[in-house]
C-alpha cells in the first residue's frame, strides 16, 4: 500500500513539473518569435523609410527645389552686399565673410572652388552679372537625378545684357540640405536656345500681354545684322495690339526684333488700324 501512494505522489509530482516546463518554454519560444517577428517587422520599416529617403527627386520636386535655393541664395547674395556695403571699385568683398554667409546655400566646392574666381566682378557696377540670371519661368528641366544630387537646365534669353544662353545648375546634397553645387553656360551662338513656339508665347506676353501669335518666318540679314544671322533667320512673328507693330522672337536666342520687315507681315495685318485683327 505505500508503495503505491509512494508510486502515486511521484507520479503527481511528474505531472506538475512537466506542465510548469511546458509553461515555461512555451511562453519562451513564444516571446522569441514575437521579438523575431518585431525585429523583422522594423527591419522593413527601416529600409522602406531608408529606401524613401534615398529616391530621386522627381522633375517637379526638383524643379520646385531649384527655384527656392537659388532664389534665397541670390537674395542672401545681395543681402551680404549691401550690409557690408561691398562694391568692386571701392570696397571689394571679403571671401570669409561671404563663404560663411552663403553656407546654407552654397555646397563647399562653390564656396571654395568657385566664389574664389567670381567674387572680384560679383559686386560690379556694371550692366554684366557674373552669375546666372536664367529666365526660370521660360524653360527649367531636369536633366538628371539621383538620391544626393541633381542637375537642372534653364536658359537666359537675349537682351541688352546678355546674348543668350543655356545654364546648367548642379545641386548637391550637402549635411542633409540641398546646396548649388556648380553651374555651367553655354552661349546660344555656340549652341542655339531652339526656342518653341510656346516659349516664345510665354516670354514676350510678359512684356506685352495682348501678344498674338502669327507665324513662324525665315528672315534674312537684317539692320542688326551681327546678332541676328546666326540663326539661320528662323523667328516667331507676335502682333502687338497695344502698340499696333509686329514683333519677332529669335528661335536661337530668344532676343526680340522689333523691326520686322514689311515683306513677311500677314496680308491681313493693317498696322494703321488695330481693329482689323
Amino acid at each position: 500500500m505505500k508503495k503505491v501512494v509512494i508510486s502515486f505522489i511521484c507520479f503527481i509530482l511528474v505531472g506538475v513539473g512537466a506542465f510548469f516546463s511546458y509553461e515555461y518554454f512555451f511562453k519562451k519560444n513564444t516571446a522569441t518569435l514575437a521579438s523575431k517577428q518585431q525585429t523583422a517587422d522594423e527591419k522593413t520599416s527601416n529600409e522602406d523609410e531608408t529606401a524613401k529617403l534615398a529616391s530621386p527627386l522627381t522633375e517637379e520636386e526638383a524643379t520646385a527645389t531649384f527655384r527656392k535655393l537659388y532664389d534665397k541664395l541670390m537674395n542672401r547674395i545681395d543681402e551680404l552686399g549691401q550690409e557690408n556695403g561691398w562694391s568692386s571699385s571701392s570696397n571689394p568683398a571679403d571671401l570669409e565673410t561671404l563663404q560663411k554667409g552663403i553656407e546654407p546655400y552654397a555646397s563647399k566646392k562653390f564656396r571654395e572652388a568657385i566664389l574664389p574666381n567670381i567674387i572680384e566682378d560679383l559686386y560690379c557696377e556694371c550692366d554684366s552679372f557674373v552669375m546666372p540670371h536664367p529666365d526660370l519661368d521660360i524653360r527649367l528641366k531636369l536633366v538628371e537625378s539621383k538620391p544626393d544630387y541633381f542637375k537642372v537646365r534653364t536658359v537666359d534669353l537675349a537682351d541688352e545684357i546678355s546674348e543668350g544662353e543655356q545654364i546648367f545648375f548642379t545641386v548637391k546634397k550637402e549635411n542633409e540640405k540641398w546646396k548649388l553645387d556648380s553651374f555651367n553656360q553655354i552661349q546660344a551662338i555656340d549652341k542655339p536656345l531652339n526656342i518653341t513656339k510656346e516659349e516664345a508665347e510665354k516670354y514676350i506676353k510678359t512684356i506685352y500681354p495682348s501678344a498674338k501669335y502669327l507665324k513662324e518666318v525665315r528672315l534674312g540679314n537684317t539692320e542688326n545684322s551681327d546678332k541676328f544671322d546666326y540663326d539661320n533667320g528662323k523667328w516667331f512673328l507676335f502682333y502687338i495690339k497695344e502698340i499696333d507693330n509686329v514683333y519677332a522672337v529669335s528661335v536661337n536666342d530668344g532676343s526680340i526684333l522689333y523691326d520686322v520687315p514689311e515683306d513677311v507681315i500677314p496680308n491681313f495685318i493693317k498696322l494703321e488700324d488695330n481693329s482689323t485683327y
